[in-house]
């Protein structure tokens, strides 16, 4: 007797995604640079699965401080378009009171974008993260700083 079997689909980028997440963020930073010097097509469709912009919640205060700091301003704008109330409450909360009412000028007279534009912004920030982050700059409160 023939057994059936049943083709799965499998989205290799997020299992890919989950795994890498679990690891240090310096090794995690180098197979994804090995993967995009060999396949940038799918290096970018693992980072899309890899890094979510919620994630800057994970981010202590100073850290966040931090990556604002060292990020594009049109970036953190554009990111700011969409972003959600807890997100917006986080950014703003890591600038100063000048710097936050410039940035909430900017986003009342900034024109209609396209998303594909914020989703750019929004993985440039990230990538800037993960960079501060593989260099130990930042401090991610959900990480136990243990590694083997």
């Amino acid at each position: 007797m023939e057994e059936k079997t049943e083709d799965q689909e499998v989205d290799g980028a997020a299992i890919a995604a989950e795994i890498l997440n679990r690891m240090r963020p310096d090794a995690k930073q180098r197979i994804v640079s090995a993967i995009a010097e060999q396949a940038p097509a799918v290096a970018e469709k693992l980072e899309s699965k890899l890094y979510r912009f919620e994630d800057i919640l994970d981010l202590n205060a100073k850290s966040l401080q931090l990556l604002v700091a060292s990020v594009n301003s049109h970036d953190l704008v554009l990111s700011l378009k969409v972003a959600s109330h807890e997100i917006r409450e986080a950014l703003f909360g890591a600038v100063s009171t000048r710097r936050k009412k410039l940035i909430e000028g900017e986003l009342r007279t900034l024109p209609p974008v396209k998303l594909s534009e914020v989703e750019a912004a929004e993985r440039r920030i990230l990538i800037t993260m993960e960079e501060l982050k593989s260099e130990g700059k930042l401090v991610d409160t959900t990480s136990t700083g243990v590694y083997a």
